[in-house]
């Protein structure tokens, strides 16, 4: 075991470097937001009158998966909890009598522990029994440094205080904002996105064309004949990285409302590198604390607050790597407040939802799994939650009603921007105009009314009921695929029962002439899946299009130890509906999992690849192996010999080693989502696994055929043609190969 020494008497947060980029530094010198200084044990403590100290278990070696076990000890203190956060289910255990833990330790992902504590001392000592090894240390040393860090083998155990001073409930008087109204409105505006034009890290003409509609949607607020008690930023402020510059401007801008304005933070408020480690570090969101103070006074990230019979709760959602490892007592406070307030009707706002909207790349771009999942189930817990609130998406209007839902008795509502354009959902908007603006709240006593208005006065109010997102059908939102109830061979292999047995993505449907379609139909006498993508329609200006990649089901099987899974099937492609010119495709992806550690990704496919069939960006994956289906109108024979491919395909890694014991099978399809239609069409059929002999060698093929591997041609990434940039406002990601050339010179004669 090593220890690790850093520098004292550098506090619980790590500042700025000096010399750093101008960009980042804080913004403004009067109101500048300090991070508490820590001088004593008196100044960790909570508002609870507890000492938090979060252990968090690292694996940060090349070695995929490594298993711990040990037992804590505290002295010379009452242990008031100790709760594990981020514990998988089949994998980790915590035993909260004994204080006995065991995880395993997969590459990219932490385990933590909170310990709250009370009537600590500088004695106060912590004793890990770490896979036999004793790591002891007390209070008295980790305020010396902030934190300590710890080296047990190939695990790195992280130790550290947690702070409670940016979260809390509010009292809303110091606002001017009257605390016990019965009747009442107010505003939201979510990702307004505005910022200097002239800041060097953005895109000028974007600036330009979201501080317009920023300025019209002040306007609109302002022009309504009743005053709203107070206006909420649903996070994304600024547009780029949280610079000074777009602070700046947007208090310029948000000055101008009438009534007392208040923030979340959403994804664009700090670097998108931003760490928030060493200790706790909230340095990243200088510039956010210097706006907040600077617009309202309060210095709060995570806070709460009463009007009438309403309580409401500000959630923070950075979008950050490992913000929720560093934060987990934001859960743990989270709970406590809608416990404390579970007999008033209460809206819940956070920037980033945890409802699904059924485009990409929002599968991926959102919390993960296990966030969202730990969200819902404490704020669906006492049934106060009525609303829950978000922005992030830049959703059109008519797909902010058709995406809005009811879990477990909440409702969710994904909001439309205040300032940025809409993303491509793929029909006309109910008003064919601009669909930024504001959402106008009304409360009369214990009811709510929310109306979305647009910058041309156009309005859209939202059913009191919506319609409840079923979760059977829709089982991967809230879990992973080794959550889920693996069967000893794939069900409904012909698709006989419709979709019976597999589960999807959820999917946005356009009311007409929809681009995404997966269902059972009869082809050639047979029963079959069809799946099938083109380019969303109603390509409006201005409108952000992304890559459909989410088009797919999939189910678990069983792994027989000690066996070499053989999977069999049929396809063919739609030769009416393929574009095999185009940026397309459809594939079968085959992933291998110990537990909830994925070992393999094998995918195999028809027409051109998709680089990485996973959403999340941050995951604990090994590489991607493609692998060639060819490109054909009758149906085919595939007999996949998995152990055979995973072997071929890597180096230092053999399939029997891996202890494998569940195979998730997916079918999708793709479509670049941009320039032509490229639609792309096939179906699959007969489906069944065979465990063959450990022994068995036979090869993968088509037909009689050798499958091969992907060659790069086939095979597309986001910036393989041109850099992934902002042109006049929106992403681009490739041209149609015509105008490639001349874009490449332009864009070198630009840089």
């Amino acid at each position: 075991m090593k220890r690790r020494n850093f520098l004292k008497n550098c506090g619980l947060t790590v500042s700025i470097a000096a010399g750093a980029n101008n960009v980042f530094q804080s913004l403004f010198a009067d109101q500048m937001f300090h991070s508490p200084e820590i001088k004593s044990l008196r100044d960790v403590v909570t508002q609870t009158g507890e000492t938090l100290v979060r252990l968090k278990f690292s694996n940060d070696s090349s070695q995929a998966l490594i298993f711990n076990k040990g037992h804590i000890k505290v002295e010379n203190a009452e242990i008031v909890s100790m709760t594990p956060h981020y514990f998988e289910a089949v994998d980790d255990i915590f035993d909260p009598t004994e204080h006995f833990y065991q995880l395993h330790a997969y590459r990219n992902n932490s385990d933590v522990i909170l310990l709250r504590l009370k009537n600590t001392c500088n004695d106060t000592r912590i004793s890990l029994t770490h896979n036999n090894q004793e790591i002891t240390f007390t209070l008295a040393e980790i305020l010396k440094t902030g934190f300590l860090q710890f080296e047990q083998g190939k695990i790195r155990i992280d130790v550290n205080f947690l702070l409670d001073q940016e979260i809390g409930e509010m009292e809303l008087s110091q606002l001017g904002i009257q605390s016990d109204p019965q009747n009442f409105c107010f505003h939201v505006l979510a990702d307004p996105q505005g910022g200097d034009p002239d800041c060097p890290t953005n895109h000028r003409t974007r600036m330009k064309i979201h501080n317009a509609f920023i300025e019209d949607s002040i306007m609109l607020a302002n022009s309504l004949p009743e005053r709203p008690l107070f206006t909420l930023i649903l996070g994304d402020i600024v547009d780029s990285q949280g610079e000074k510059e777009n602070f700046t401007v947007m208090h310029q801008l948000l000055s101008q409302l009438n009534s007392p304005v208040l923030f979340e933070l959403g994804n664009h408020e700090s670097r998108y590198s931003a760490t928030f480690e060493l200790g706790y570090n909230q340095a990243a969101l200088q510039n956010y604390f210097d706006a907040q103070k600077k617009m309202n006074g309060t210095d709060k990230l995570l806070y709460s607050f009463n009007v009438g019979k309403w309580h409401f709760v500000i959630w923070p959602d950075p979008l950050r790597a490992f913000f929720w490892e560093n934060h987990p007592h934001y859960f743990e406070w989270l709970e406590r407040d809608l416990e404390k307030y579970k007999n008033r009707p209460t809206f819940v706002f956070q920037h980033v939802p945890c409802h699904p909207v059924g485009i990409s790349p929002f599968q991926g771009y959102l919390e993960q799994v296990s966030v969202r999942k730990k969200f819902v189930d404490i704020i669906t817990r006492h049934g106060n939650v009525k609303y829950v609130l978000s922005g992030h998406i830049h959703i059109p209007v008519k797909s902010s009603l058709k995406t809005a839902c009811n879990i477990r008795g909440t409702n969710f509502i994904t909001l439309p921007a205040a300032g940025y354009r809409p993303r491509g959902f793929g029909e006309e908007d109910y008003f064919g105009g601009p669909t930024q603006g504001i959402a106008i709240v009304k409360i009369h006593a214990s009811q709510a009314e929310i109306t979305f208005k647009t910058v041309m006065e156009e309005e859209l109010t939202y059913p009191d009921k919506l319609p409840e997102l079923d979760l059977d059908v829709y089982k991967l939102w809230f879990n992973q695929k080794w959550e889920i109830e693996a069967n000893p061979n794939i069900v409904n292999r012909d698709f006989e029962n419709g979709l019976a047995g597999w589960i999807p993505e959820y999917i946005y449907q356009e009311d007409e002439n929809p681009s995404v379609i997966c269902e059972a139909r009869k082809v050639d006498g047979r029963n079959a899946l069809y799946l099938y993508n083109r380019i969303r329609g109603y390509q409006a200006p201005g409108q952000d299009r992304l890559p459909q990649t989410i088009n797919r089901i999939s189910q678990v099987v069983q792994h027989q130890t000690g066996t070499t899974p053989i999977l069999q099937f049929k396809y063919k492609l739609d030769q009416a509906n393929c574009d095999l010119n185009g940026w397309c495709g459809g594939y079968l992806w085959i992933e291998g999992y110990e537990k909830s550690f994925r070992q393999f990704n094998l995918v195999y496919s028809a027409g051109v690849a998709y680089a990485s069939p996973i959403a999340r960006r941050i995951e604990r994956i090994h590489a991607i192996h493609h692998f060639n289906l060819p490109n054909v109108f009758d149906w085919q024979e595939v007999v996949i010999n998995i152990k055979n491919d995973f072997n071929r395909a890597e180096n230092d890694r053999h399939f029997n080693n891996l202890n494998i014991d569940r195979i998730a099978v997916t079918l999708g399809v793709w479509t670049l989502n941009e320039g032509s239609a490229q639609p792309f069409g096939l179906f699959f059929t007969d489906f069944n696994i065979n465990f063959a002999d450990k022994t068995f060698r036979a090869a993968s093929r088509v037909n009689a055929a050798e499958i091969q591997p992907k060659t790069p041609e086939k095979i597309w990434w986001q910036g393989k043609h041109i850099p992934f940039i902002h042109l006049a406002g929106e992403h681009r990601y490739h041209l149609e190969t015509s105008r490639e050339t001349l874009f490449k010179k332009e864009l070198r004669r630009r840089l």
